[in-house]
């Protein structure tokens, strides 16, 4: 495995009574394959309380979908999703045949983990203040521990351990915020994929000064949500739609599977870094030396794809695409699968490359 993700000594495995695991080996219909293929699915809880130190006993939900023959015989590349604010892990793997990005991959020989990010779906609440730079410690921590216990073959007992050929870190929308923090303050991944979010500065998917508290109340409808153009291109179908924007002021997201009740952080968090403010992240942008993929649909919140490399200005490595029929929230466009093979070739490339 490539130098920054391979787990060192102190990245030794937790003890298991320290996580919660449930384990399933459902038969599916791939998003690809169209055939049956055998997968494991197992979520588990980290206690990331020592990462974070802000006095809260906290756990990170995790999902980690493989294939179920996974063994040293192949070595794998591991990705790591980060969803975006009103997502959940969820996002990566949506209850809709077709629409899984964690089962699209698996099916093509990876292991993909998903991360609810504290105070979002599964994971803990914070009761006391937390800042941004914890909430993605506590994500670095859990990623961490999962690419251990993979390793050691101590996530399930349903998986041997595996030969990990590469750790790559996605963060979608405002899961790209915390990614590049994390990467900057504890170098993980052998590379980061920012999906539809800048490094420079992330345009709000609504009008300029929208009130999107009175915007957004009981029972209305996903046709008059501020996010609408933005988020879903007009051939997505429109019950998805639906799904993915009827909330309410008191819910972040939607009321579906994926969708998260609190931004990340929660109520507790304790910050003056607003996601949208020009530079937020570019102290920590370029800083990171990894490989970087920007990846943007032809409607998104990048106001300019190809100036993004800037950002990144201690990488050697730094790929730009844009993805036809495709908007901001990715995972349900059409074109999903066009950027869902990229990906897995860019990772793939990078693994094999330095190994």
């Amino acid at each position: 495995m490539c130098g920054s993700g391979r787990p060192e000594p102190q990245d030794r495995p937790l003890a298991l009574a320290a996580l919660r695991a449930e384990v399933s080996r459902p038969q599916r219909r791939t998003a690809t394959s169209g055939y049956i293929a055998l997968m494991i699915r197992i979520t588990m809880e980290i206690d990331v309380s020592a990462a974070v130190m802000n006095g809260d006993r906290l756990q990170i939900s995790i999902l980690v979908v493989a294939p179920a023959n996974l063994s040293r015989k192949r070595p794998v590349v591991v990705l790591a999703g980060l969803p975006g604010g009103g997502y959940t892990k969820e996002y990566f793997d949506l209850p809709i045949e077709g629409y899984s990005q964690a089962e699209f991959h698996a099916d093509h020989g990876m292991v993909f983990v998903a991360c609810d990010h504290l105070a979002v779906g599964a994971s803990g609440l914070p009761a006391s203040p937390i800042s941004v730079e914890q909430v993605a410690s506590a994500n670095a921590f859990a990623i961490r521990q999962t690419v251990a216990l993979l390793a050691s073959g101590d996530l399930s007992g349903q998986l041997d351990p595996v030969e990990i050929q590469g750790v790559f870190g996605m963060g979608q929308s405002l899961g790209g915020f915390y990614l590049t923090i994390q990467e900057a303050i504890s170098p993980l991944f052998d590379g980061v994929a920012l999906l539809g979010w800048s490094g420079m500065q992330t345009q709000a998917p609504w009008k300029e000064g929208t009130d999107m508290a009175a915007a957004i109340v009981e029972g209305t409808s996903a046709a008059s949500n501020p996010r609408r153009s933005y988020f879903h291109l007009p051939d997505v179908p429109e019950w998805i739609v639906d799904l993915d924007l009827t909330r309410s002021a008191r819910h972040v997201g939607s009321h579906a599977a994926w969708g998260a009740q609190h931004y990340p952080g929660g109520p507790a968090l304790s910050t003056t870094r607003h996601p949208l403010a020009s530079g937020v992240v570019a102290a920590e942008a370029s800083e990171l030396s990894v490989p970087v993929l920007i990846a943007c649909g032809e409607v998104d919140v990048v106001p300019d794809p190809l100036l993004e490399p800037a950002a990144y200005g201690s990488s050697k490595d730094v790929t730009t695409i844009v993805v036809d029929g495709m908007a901001h929230m990715h995972n349900f466009a059409s074109t999903r699968t066009l950027l869902w093979r990229r990906i897995g070739h860019w990772a793939e490339s990078i693994a094999l490359a330095t190994a």
